[in-house]
């Protein structure tokens, strides 16, 4: 969440704006790789079957840019092949990346963004 321009405009208009946008950012292959992982009980997450697989992968490709143009100036994208460690350092590392206002502050908010299989639950 967002994943449609619509969704956008609702967090917009509830002035829920977060601080840093992040993307986890991962090819069709490792997805599918961590689909298998999970459904042989390897890793914990849940399973989804190969049709339903490509069908969120498809509507994430169609919609998720469209939906993200508005926090062009806060996304991070970060590549989830190089692993889990690598990821959370990079975003602690950009949560560090406070935006300079004068202004005040409102809470920090995080939103995290990917592909449907690449583990975002753990991650956040």
């Amino acid at each position: 969440f967002p994943r449609t321009r619509f969704q956008t405009s609702f967090l917009r208009e509830e002035s829920m704006v977060p601080a840093h946008v992040f993307l986890l950012k991962a090819d069709e292959k490792l997805i599918r790789e961590r689909n298998a992982k999970v459904q042989n009980g390897e890793i914990e997450g849940k399973y989804v079957t190969s049709e339903v697989l490509e069908e969120k992968l498809r509507l994430y490709s169609c919609h998720n840019m469209a939906a993200l143009e508005v926090y062009q100036d806060r996304l991070f994208v970060i590549d989830s092949k190089d692993g889990d460690e690598h990821v959370f350092a990079e975003m602690a590392r950009r949560i560090r990346i406070l935006p300079r206002s004068l202004g005040p502050h409102p809470p920090h908010r995080v939103v995290l963004l990917g592909p449907r299989g690449v583990g975002l639950r753990e991650h956040a």
